[in-house]
């Protein structure tokens, strides 16, 4: 029972993350950042990023539409697995 009930929980926390990543995401799409470690890959060569192309951009908005597809649904099917666990439903 235990396990089952982390594993709900952890659909749950998986889902907030997935949710919270979508609206930063989306919040931030039309602003040119790189992450951590393509900076500091970039500080070493010394080179400047490549400006973002049109399937930079489609990728962008595909793994937006993911996120905010997949979220919802793994904290509503934690939530459902883990009132079904506690006898709820």
């Amino acid at each position: 029972m235990n396990s089952t009930l982390f594993l709900f929980l952890s659909l749950v926390g998986a889902g907030a993350v997935f949710t919270g990543l979508a609206i930063r995401g989306w919040r931030y799409r039309n602003e040119d950042s790189i992450s951590v470690i393509e900076a500091s890959i970039l500080i070493v060569t010394d080179t400047r990023p490549l400006p973002k192309t049109r399937f930079d951009r489609l990728f962008q908005f595909f793994q937006i539409g993911l996120m905010a597809i997949l979220g919802p649904a793994l904290i509503a099917a934690g939530t459902y697995g883990f009132l079904l666990a506690m006898d709820i439903l």
